[in-house]
């Protein structure tokens, strides 16, 4: 049975639109006939009308919904909206295909996708999961009933002290944990049928509060040239850069007091400097600092 393909787009600026708009470009060679649908989430109007312009050239349908966190988004797909009996794919769009997966099957498990290692960083001990950027429920229906009485705190991300050392379960990572023995993680000969570039619609924000993303900001400028053969087989690269962070300060976003539009826009300079993008600086971080604020009601929402 084909699956149904969602994805979630949102995009703060058009200089940020090669990684919104990266997985039209092959992602009818991932899922040639699969119906695929689209929810833009309160996009930039000139990346929207991108976005439905791809939708339209692909033939997936598209949906305006108003903006919502991607949490949210999450728990509609999986535990309110009515299944329709087939397998669920959960897309990003800054994924790039090379080969088809249309026809994947993993019978016995009720989700599979890329297996992110647990990280024992030196301020944050991040936890594992399985990434969404391509996620797979086999059965959106018996994975409700797994998920027990309160399966929305095992969708959201959460931040707790423990033992005076603080645990980040991103999202999906308590999933993954209560289930692990119902997850399948994603083999090299899978891995090497996809690709996904890290922060592919909001770089800015994490480069403005992290350092050493040496492959995935060179992801990035191999994405915006157009040169994405050169992404082919990048997940090795960055496993080794995650395999890295082990005893290090983790990547992502720190709360920092300061003047953050400023950091924004000095991150918006780095990047055309140091990576050759072409960037609107100060619209750049006018828009970065409107999508902090939406990631920061999410952390104190979860």
């Amino acid at each position: 049975m084909k699956p149904l393909v969602t994805i979630l787009t949102y995009c703060a600026h058009p200089s940020l639109a090669y990684g919104t708009l990266l997985t039209f470009k092959t992602v009818r060679t991932g899922f040639s006939t699969a119906d695929i649908e689209v929810y833009d989430n309160g996009s930039h109007p000139d990346v929207r009308d991108q976005v439905m312009a791809e939708c339209a050239r692909i033939g997936a349908t598209f949906t305006g919904i108003k903006p919502q966190s991607w949490v949210d988004h999450y728990k509609w797909l999986l535990l309110e909206r009515k299944p329709d009996g087939r397998p669920l794919v959960i897309l990003d769009p800054d994924v790039i295909f090379w080969e088809s997966v249309e026809d994947w099957s993993f019978p016995g498990t009720l989700m599979a996708g890329r297996r992110m290692r647990r990280i024992n960083a030196r301020r944050i001990v991040q936890h594992a999961r399985l990434h969404p950027s391509l996620l797979w429920i086999q059965d959106v229906r018996e994975l409700r009933k797994a998920m027990g009485s309160h399966p929305e705190t095992l969708i959201a991300p959460t931040l707790t002290a423990i033992d005076g050392e603080l645990h980040f379960w991103d999202t999906f990572s308590r999933l993954y944990e209560e289930l692990v023995h119902w997850h399948c993680g994603f083999g090299p000969e899978r891995l090497d049928c996809f690709d996904h570039l890290f922060f592919g619609s909001h770089l800015p924000i994490i480069a403005a509060e992290a350092k050493d993303l040496d492959v995935i900001g060179w992801g990035h400028v191999m994405a915006s040239t157009g040169n994405l053969e050169a992404l082919r087989g990048i997940w090795r690269k960055q496993d080794l850069f995650f395999a890295g962070q082990d005893g290090a300060a983790p990547p992502g976003i720190s709360v920092k007091r300061g003047d953050r539009q400023t950091r924004r826009s000095n991150a918006a300079k780095q990047l055309a400097s140091n990576q050759g993008m072409e960037f609107a600086e100060l619209e750049l971080a006018a828009a970065m600092e409107v999508l902090a604020r939406r990631v920061g009601r999410q952390q104190e929402n979860s």
